[in-house]
Parts: C-alpha cells; sequence; structure tokens
C-alpha cells in the first residue's frame, strides 16, 4: 500500500483526530523544526501536508507550502494543501520554489 491508498482509507478519521485533540502531536512538528531552524523570509515545503498541521508551529514571517495528495484531507486543516488528487511524489513545484522541505509521516511510505 502506498501513501495515497492509506490515507484515502484513513486520512477522515485522522484529521477528526487532530482537531479534537490539536495538540496530541505537536512535538512531532515541534522537534524537527528544532534541528531545522527555519528563518523569517524564508519558504517551508511540507510533503505530505495532510491538513496543515505544522503550518501553526513555524515562526512568524515563514512561508508554508503544502503539497498533500490525498483529498480525505480537501479543505481541512491550516491553509490549502496544493496537489490535490495528484501523486505524492513528483512534487507540484518548481525547482528552487523553497529553501527548505520537511516530511514529517510520509517518506516512510514510498519506496523509492
Amino acid at each position: 500500500m502506498n501513501y495515497e491508498d492509506i490515507f484515502t482509507q484513513r486520512g477522515g478519521s485522522y484529521h477528526r483526530a487532530m482537531q479534537l485533540w490539536p495538540e496530541a502531536r505537536a512535538n512531532d512538528f515541534l522537534l524537527p523544526l528544532q534541528w531545522l531552524v527555519p528563518q523569517p523570509g524564508e519558504r517551508l515545503l511540507d510533503v505530505p501536508a495532510g491538513g496543515g498541521y505544522l503550518r501553526k508551529y513555524l515562526p512568524d514571517g515563514c512561508e508554508w507550502l503544502g503539497h498533500e495528495p490525498c483529498d480525505a484531507f480537501e479543505g481541512q486543516g491550516q491553509g490549502q494543501a496544493h496537489g490535490l488528487e495528484q501523486s505524492l511524489m513528483p512534487l507540484p513545484f518548481a525547482d528552487a520554489s523553497a529553501q527548505c522541505a520537511i516530511s514529517i509521516a510520509g517518506v516512510h511510505h514510498l519506496s523509492d
């Protein structure tokens, strides 16, 4: 099963859980940002973006770009996730469109 298949089945229930307990995964989002240290004025690419949950943890002035191919998250969460109903890869952004990229819970679903 790939990412799209998994979250087509469980994306809605995952999002409902995040709405009920929005801080349940706070450390999952904060720890990688402590290592990455995004700066104001930078664009951060979030793939897969889920419901855009990472966005609220970014510092002021840091722009979030999300790519989420699973329509179970469409119009949900923080901001808009782009690329719905597309594959997770390749990314739908031009080269050098972000200064940093992060994948908190997605790349382990990819074979390559």
